[in-house]
């Protein structure tokens, strides 16, 4: 009778030894497989750095690189890629394909190359080139160079003195938060200086500068141009070309140069100087505005 009870109660006995044991063999692999989950604009990476810098490449496929901490090189090299740079002043590259490119914390340089790009600065004063093709570029925090290169690109500075240039293509360029630099480049671009003292430069084409809050300097450059200083003490110079200069608020100054310009004053005290040309000149509501147009 006793040796049966033992016999029952040693059964459970051997049953908690063995999960003892088969838990001490899959726990480490379970953990294991819990730090793996590194996630990349939400989904699981497939290639995983180090708390270390190393080099990371892609495949010819779509990937989903993380290259956690350190200063890292990463290229997607083929196929719609996914890239983070992580921790780290990295170097982050997108190949060919339409990829997703964020450098992360650090002051990163980040590269679309090849395909229609998302590139993403974050935190830091990030080197940002959308490459090839019509790209979106985004500064973050930070005072940002960034580029739209080929192709009709939409570039954005956010917060911080940033410094942005569209390149080829008609782009369209947006300073943000921050005193800004804005350049065009060829074609026919949209420049929006928001909020801060801005210098928006429209170089070739026909374009539209818009200079936003704070005190701005707008620059038409060559082709026909349409420029608002809006709010603030603007200095805005049409260029070559047959522009349309606006002072908007405050006590602007505006210069039409060559050829046949309108120069609108609107509201503050502005002074207003045609150049070169027939120009119509209106002064606007301001009580000491100075006109010298040639008509």
């Amino acid at each position: 009778m006793g040796a049966q009870l033992t016999r029952r109660f040693a059964l459970p006995a051997v049953l908690l030894a063995i999960a003892a044991l088969l838990g001490s063999l899959m726990l480490p692999g379970y953990a294991a497989a819990q730090e793996a989950e590194v996630l990349c604009h939400g989904l699981p990476a497939t290639i995983i750095g180090t708390a270390e810098g190393e080099a990371l490449e892609g495949t010819e496929g779509d990937d989903i690189i993380h290259g956690l901490g350190g200063e890292d090189v990463i290229n997607g090299l083929g196929g719609n890629d996914i890239l983070c740079g992580g921790d780290g002043d990295d170097t982050v590259s997108g190949g060919d394909g339409n990829d997703i490119a964020n450098g992360g914390a650090g002051v990163d340089e980040v590269n679309g190359d090849a395909g229609a790009d998302m590139v993403i600065g974050e935190d830091g004063g990030d080197s940002l080139s959308g490459g090839d093709d019509s790209d979106r570029v985004n500064g973050g925090p930070g005072d940002d160079t960034a580029s739209g290169d080929g192709g009709s690109d939409i570039v954005n500075g956010d917060i911080g003195d940033d410094t942005l240039t569209g390149d080829e293509g008609n782009d369209v360029l947006n300073g943000g938060d921050g005193d800004d630099a804005l350049d065009s480049g060829e074609g026919q671009d949209r420049l929006n200086g928001s909020i801060g003292d801005d210098e928006l430069n429209g170089a070739g084409g026909h374009d539209v500068l818009n200079g936003g809050e704070g005190n701005d300097e707008l620059l038409g450059g060559e082709g026909t141009d349409m420029l608002n200083g809006s709010t603030g003490d603007d200095y805005v110079v049409g260029g070559l070309g047959q522009d349309v200069a606006n002072g908007g608020d405050g006590d602007d100054h505006l210069v039409g140069e060559d050829n046949t310009d309108i120069l609108n004053g609107s509201v503050g005290d502005d002074l207003l100087n045609g150049g070169a040309g027939t120009d119509v000149c209106n002064g606007g509501d301001g009580e000491n505005a100075e006109i010298a147009c040639e008509v």
